[in-house]
């Protein structure tokens, strides 16, 4: 084989290769999504190959449909049955609630990644509404079809819960959401491999140059050895070899281009990746913004269920059914936890001049007014605090949040006293918020401000409000830490601007939830 048939095979294999849903996404990450939503909602799932290839096993499927795929005939037609649904749904581009040669409702959804169709979800089986009796004299007619005892299938199909389209809907099409999420950075990860498939050409044509040009001087080297024997063409060779050399030049200065052409490629692909970064910060406010309506509605109608069941429930039952109105109740916190600490940038409001003596004594009438009763605590302000220049309403959410901690984790039958001073350092004030608490471990100081980061085995709070003043602060450019020994108390400080700066304003928060309705 030549240079010029390996540089064309490479550039076929370049331009033919195109990834499968396989090579763009991770499978076992979207099986435990699906396993994890199954398990909560009770609805289950699956999604398909544009062929027909199960790419995720079935989530927690109903015993009708196991049944039905027990036998041979049965699997055939649901194969069949699945990829008329996926070529119907793929025909409206678009998720539609769809149902199977047995009567069962699917949320049938096509996976499309730059404008290429990768799979199919499909998110089911459920029914709208109980079998009637004529369908249930059809799915003894196709349980002798599919050899199934009819008695059996039509006892399984009686099992089946009925749920309507719109719950299902809201359950499915937040999975597919998940899902597209996920296929969104598997289409960018096939933009990069693209990329470097690019750098990767011009390396191998500037390889095949340096070849082509290597073989013309072994060449010349040649006809340097027989201009030795022969004299008189001695001055026709050295002018080839002249020639040569310039042409190398040129070749090499062409491949300076191209290698300059690809880094700005790359230098493209690194803003795209930027891009990518802030969709993903943006993904938890999403994902808790749409889990908000159907979590609340389980534990409305847990309630409502405990409330129409109340004395006809053992005790196992009872608890069961508190364990799981707890949960939902749990997770609305964690929820409206995630909410704010993702609107702390989208809700933001311009700053203006904070008098923070005057957010603290509303404070203490209002917001932490019970909890120092309770805790027969003391909030003291050593005169004078500074103005900053701020959002008044995240110096009042963070100024809560710390001193409500203060108050919280006091010793044991030691009252809370907490001291609020502060001090201008340049451009910007310092605020310290003291506690005489429990104090926290050095190897724990650092921690605290993540995410999710709890230090005490109590049920109350979330993990997240510490993590919300951090990115509160870290908004308005200042720092934020804690000095602390245990059985002491603890220090928080953070520091915010005294004077007006240049601010970078996004989308308003209005405007970023008009974004996400349509």
């Amino acid at each position: 084989m030549t240079i010029t048939d390996s540089k064309k095979d490479g550039e076929k294999r370049i331009m033919s290769k195109k990834a499968n849903l396989k090579e763009l996404v991770d499978l076992d990450e979207l099986q435990s999504i699906q396993d994890s939503f199954a398990n909560t909602v009770g609805t289950s799932s699956v999604i398909f190959s544009p062929e027909g290839e199960p790419l995720t096993g079935f989530s927690n499927p109903t015993g009708f449909c196991s049944l039905i795929q027990s036998t041979e005939e049965g699997r055939r037609r649901c194969f069949h049955s699945f990829m008329a649904m996926s070529r119907k749904a793929l025909e409206l581009k678009e998720q539609k609630i769809l149902y199977c040669f047995v009567h069962g409702g699917h949320f049938v959804a096509p996976i499309i990644i730059n404008g290429e169709h990768k799979g199919t979800m499909f998110a089911g089986q459920f029914l709208p509404q109980k079998f009637s009796e004529e369908q249930l004299t059809g799915i003894r007619r196709i349980a002798e079809e599919i050899n199934i005892d009819p008695e059996l299938l039509t006892k399984e199909a009686k099992r089946m819960r009925v749920v309507d389209e719109e719950t299902v809907w809201n359950y499915s099409s937040l999975l597919f959401q998940i899902v597209c999420v996920i296929a969104k950075l598997g289409a960018q990860t096939e933009e990069l491999n693209r990329a470097k498939d690019a750098l990767q050409k011009a390396h191998d044509k500037l390889e095949i140059r340096v070849q082509e040009r290597t073989a013309e001087l072994a060449e010349r080297n040649k006809e340097l050895m027989e201009a030795n024997r022969r004299l008189e063409k001695q001055s026709k060779e050295l002018k080839d070899m002249q020639l040569a050399t310039l042409n190398i030049a040129e070749d090499l200065d062409e491949a300076r281009r191209e290698a300059e052409k690809a880094k700005k490629q790359l230098e493209e692909m690194a803003i795209k990746l930027e891009r990518s970064n802030r969709d993903l910060q943006d993904f938890a406010y999403i994902v808790s913004h749409d889990l908000k309506a159907p979590v609340r509605k389980i534990a409305m109608f847990g309630e409502l269920l405990e409330e129409s069941l109340a004395g006809k429930l053992d005790e196992d039952e009872q608890e069961n059914l508190q364990f799981m109105i707890q949960g939902a109740k749990r997770m609305q916190e964690l929820i409206d936890a995630l909410l704010t600490y993702s609107r702390v940038h989208t809700r933001g409001k311009p700053p203006e001049r904070v008098d923070l003596k005057g957010i603290v004594e509303d404070l203490k009438e209002v917001e932490l007014a019970i909890p120092l009763e309770e805790s027969g605590g003391e909030i003291v302000i050593e005169e004078p605090l500074p103005a900053v220049y701020a959002d008044p309403s995240q110096m009042h959410q963070l100024l809560q949040n710390l001193i409500a901690n203060g108050l919280k984790y006091h010793r044991e039958g030691v009252p809370p006293v907490i001291i609020i001073r502060g001090k201008v350092e340049g451009s910007m004030a310092r605020i310290e918020v003291q506690d005489n608490g429990i104090g926290i471990e050095k190897e724990y100081q650092d921690r605290i401000f993540g995410m999710f980061q709890r230090l005490h085995a109590d049920n109350e709070g979330t993990g997240v409000g510490l993590a919300v003043c951090k990115r509160i602060v870290e908004r308005h450019g200042g720092g934020i830490g804690v000095e602390s020994t245990p059985g002491c108390g603890s220090t928080f400080w953070f520091t915010v601007p005294v004077e007006e700066r240049g601010e970078k304003r996004g989308e308003s928060g209005d405007e970023r939830d008009k974004n996400e309705e349509v």
